[in-house]
């Protein structure tokens, strides 16, 4: 199978993964309605309206920060040399 022909199956694949992800959002937007039509409302509504301080976007970057320094330090304390 050819690279190119590779690459376009894979778009298509994306593509309708993307779609059913899609699809399912909604479905759970529709389940939501009936049970709780406000915050579905409010959902909709604040799509992409999210607004941070500095304060939280720095005390963010560093949490993740220190999960990487704290991954990076369990992660030495498991590797042994053969010899042992």
């Amino acid at each position: 199978m050819s690279p190119v022909l590779k690459l376009w199956y894979y778009h298509n694949w994306l593509a309708d993964k993307e779609e059913e992800a899609e699809k399912l959002k909604h479905l759970g937007y529709l389940i939501g309605s009936f049970i709780n039509p406000e915050r579905v409302k409010d959902l909709l509504d604040d799509k992409g309206k999210h607004l941070s301080t500095d304060e939280e976007y720095e005390e963010s970057i560093n949490m993740v920060r220190n999960y990487k320094k704290d991954s990076i330090k369990r992660d030495r304390h498991r590797i042994k040399p053969k010899g042992e």
